[in-house]
């Protein structure tokens, strides 16, 4: 072997001592793939595997209905795959099979992390209902400041602590699903979908309007009604109707907005406003 390889190196120093330019180079087309495979002597490697695979009957696991998966075919002209498992063996495999696994598995395991990450339903509750009963109070507080001769600052506290928190708070939880589920048959940790995949809506109306769901349906129409409301309620009512009625009925309107997507919370404001000015003719202060 060491001789063979002195032989080697003595003719390519030879070889490049004669040659001075590209010139002396000489021009040959390379062989084609036949008198290539014709003039190769040792085996290639996928014949050395097909030997294998007749040799090691592990190589060549029986299939239930399929008879013999063989582990390499001489013929195809595809890319073909093998996996080596941890004990050893031998085996096919499909890397786009795997891939879509392995999404499905990632799509789970996401839908599991959201679902042990969601906030228990008292709290979710109380982080919604905390602020506006403080929005209750501040509202009830402007009106008593712009009509009355004094504020009441005790009669407030009571009715927004003692009245608007226990209905603000009793709403949001039957609202939310918390007593009773809109949605039986989403387990916990799946994401809610009303529509399959390959329907949902993209873009710019998803992030603004959102997919149609019970839930728009249901608060749109409420509060553009309670926008209605509470305006001929502070253009048309008494002083002593508005310091009653004002606070509540803009509590409840802010509460409507909040829980539908942007795009609808604006149609919320919006209709309302186009009415008062737009029909009823009132002034915008």
């Amino acid at each position: 072997m060491a001789q063979n390889r002195k032989q080697r190196r003595a003719a390519a120093a030879a070889a490049a001592a004669t040659t001075s330019s590209a010139a002396d180079i000489p021009l040959k087309r390379p062989p084609s793939a036949s008198e290539s495979r014709a003039q190769q002597k040792s085996k290639t490697l996928l014949e050395i595997a097909a030997e294998r695979q007749g040799q090691m009957p592990r190589l060549s696991p029986r299939k239930q209905g399929q008879g013999d998966a063989t582990l390499f075919d001489m013929d195809a002209t595809e890319t073909q795959f093998i996996q080596i498992s941890p004990d050893g063996g031998v085996a096919r495999f499909n890397p786009e099979k795997n891939a879509e696994k392995g999404g499905k598995e990632k799509e789970e395991d996401e839908g599991e992390g959201e679902g042990d990450a969601s906030l228990p339903p008292v709290i979710d509750t109380l982080l919604l209902s905390t602020p506006l009963t403080t929005l209750h109070l501040t509202l009830a507080y402007l009106a008593a400041h712009q009509y009355a001769q004094f504020v009441p600052l005790g009669a407030l506290v009571w009715e927004s602590c003692f009245v608007a928190f226990p209905v603000l708070t009793l709403c949001i939880h039957v609202a939310h699903g918390h007593v009773v589920s809109f949605n039986p048959k989403t387990k916990r940790g799946q994401k809610k979908s009303s529509r399959p995949a390959e329907q949902q809506v993209d873009g710019l109306w998803d992030l603004f309007f959102g997919r149609p769901s019970a839930k728009t349906l249901f608060f749109l129409p409420l509060a553009i009604c309670l926008g209605v409301h509470l305006m001929r309620l502070t253009n048309e009512e008494g002083y002593y109707a508005v310091m009653k009625r004002a606070p509540s009925v803009g509590t409840m309107w802010v509460w409507c907005v909040l829980e539908m997507p942007p795009g609808a919370g604006l149609l919320a404001f919006l209709a309302p406003l186009g009415w008062g000015v737009g029909y009823m003719g009132y002034a915008v202060l």
